[in-house]
């Protein structure tokens, strides 16, 4: 009967879709490979995985205002003012 097909089937490891033992170790290294790992190899928790990608992509983002921000204020101090400086140092080396 039906019950008999069910305990062969769980016998020989075939059986739905959803079943692990129907995944190939191919798609089974294809999944493990995705996973992110800490710096010590183990799996990381995939909220702290979207955590941590997020907070990459803030530094870098923090990093380019800082960039700007710099060259704005290199762009306001006056050359002239610079010049003469670079030209006292100079005479002081003298």
């Amino acid at each position: 009967g039906e019950g008999e097909r069910a305990k062969d089937r769980e016998r020989r490891g075939g059986g739905g879709p959803c079943r692990l033992g129907s995944i190939s170790a191919a798609a089974t290294s294809l999944v493990e490979a995705k996973m992110k790992t800490t710096k010590g190899g183990r799996a990381m928790n995939p909220t702290d995985a979207y955590r941590k990608e997020l907070r990459k992509k803030e530094l870098k983002r923090n990093k380019k205002e800082r960039k700007k921000v710099r060259e704005v204020g290199i762009l306001k101090k006056d050359p002239d003012a610079i010049r003469e400086q670079i030209n006292k140092l100079e005479m002081m080396s003298k």
